[in-house]
């Protein structure tokens, strides 16, 4: 068992003490949570402290989670007390791993329908709606923008690379015949095909925003959100024209390709934090252009000047939401940056991919 910091409440203390569980019959009990020599499991975690129950599968966490919050428990022994006191089993609850609600609830209403039944006459609706309030309304604002526009750019990213994917390797034939007999240069080949190609995905991503911005609701000027998505767009397209490049055709480049863009989604920030990455891994972040499209999105949308008329709460829960994820607020341009340079680098790297297979042919 560990602590960590303070937070900012003062909370409750809970011990326990003896906490014993077991299934079967009393002739032949088996038990399913025991500590060490069979005897029972103690401890105590002080208020406003976080605390983090650890061990393998199978090994108890969440019986003991259970057990402290009152559960109805098969063959339990033991005494759990809250600041010295037996506990209001009512007034205790936790978020399980797998937990079970109507589906057809929102959040809000699953908190109400617990709190109705659960709490005290003492307490009035009002309070139990404030309550149910308090719990939903931290940063669902910003994770369900930060969501939307994750979405939005996962999407992106695939609308980009797929459609070049599935052309590039056919037309590489094309390109091979008439390279091999002087009609032109991969040069010239590939400054043809990004002056037609970058219209069209500017088109494309304008079309995005303008059907998404309003329906989403989302905060920053929407002009920005269309020139990322382009440059991100851009990015893409040159790495899937690279990948084009290298493969034989268009079934090998279907089976590479999700090596390619899976993990760019991993890197993104949405599903997890850049501190989780395995070290050894995290050199791979700096390849994505997902990851700086997405940070660009996450800075229009709650940079300082977009979140200067929120509450103080969601400018809060923004703001964190930005260092968890290592995005600074002043390096927007970074992002632009190194967006562009994929783009360029990635372009040049295929054209001389392009420019070998096609000599190796010929």
């Amino acid at each position: 068992m560990a602590e960590s910091s303070n937070v900012r409440h003062t909370g409750s203390s809970v011990c326990w003490s003896g906490v014993k569980v077991t299934a079967g019959s009393k002739k032949n009990p088996k038990p399913i949570l025991k500590g060490a020599g069979g005897e029972g499991l103690s401890g105590y975690v002080e208020g406003g402290k976080f605390c983090a129950i650890m061990g393998p599968s199978g090994a108890g966490k969440t019986t003991l989670l259970n057990a402290l919050a009152g559960r109805r428990l098969p063959n339990f022994e033991g005494t759990v007390l809250v600041d010295g006191k037996e506990p209001d089993r009512r007034r205790i609850a936790f978020v399980m791993q797998e937990d079970v609600l109507c589906p057809t609830q929102t959040p809000r209403e699953a908190l109400m329908f617990s709190a109705g039944l659960r709490l005290p006459a003492t307490v009035s609706l009002a309070e139990k709606r404030k309550l149910a309030g308090d719990r939903e309304r931290p940063n669902y604002q910003v994770m369900t923008h930060f969501g939307a526009i994750s979405q939005i750019a996962i999407g992106g990213m695939f609308g980009a690379a797929q459609p070049l994917l599935l052309s590039f390797p056919l037309e590489a034939a094309l390109f091979k015949k008439e390279y091999g007999v002087g009609t032109y240069t991969a040069t010239t080949y590939f400054a043809a095909k990004t002056a037609v190609e970058v219209p069209k995905s500017f088109l494309v991503a304008a079309l995005t925003w303008l059907v998404s911005y309003w329906l989403i609701a989302l905060e920053g000027p929407i002009i920005l959100y269309i020139l990322a998505l382009w440059l991100m767009g851009f990015a893409i397209a040159s790495t899937a024209l690279l990948l084009g490049c290298l493969v034989p055709n268009v079934e090998v480049g279907l089976q590479v390709s999700p090596a390619v863009l899976v993990p760019q989604i991993l890197f993104a920030g949405f599903f997890i934090k850049s501190e989780q990455i395995p070290p050894f891994l995290r050199w791979a972040q700096y390849l994505c252009s997902l990851r700086y499209g997405n940070n660009l999105f996450a800075l229009i949308a709650f940079g300082p000047q977009e979140t200067d008329s929120w509450d103080n709460s969601t400018r809060a829960e923004a703001e964190l939401l930005l260092e968890l994820n290592q995005i600074e607020p002043g390096d927007w341009w970074v992002n632009v940056l190194v967006l562009a340079s994929i783009g360029v680098a990635f372009r040049l790297v295929a054209i001389a991919a392009l420019s070998w297979r096609a000599a190796r042919t010929a």
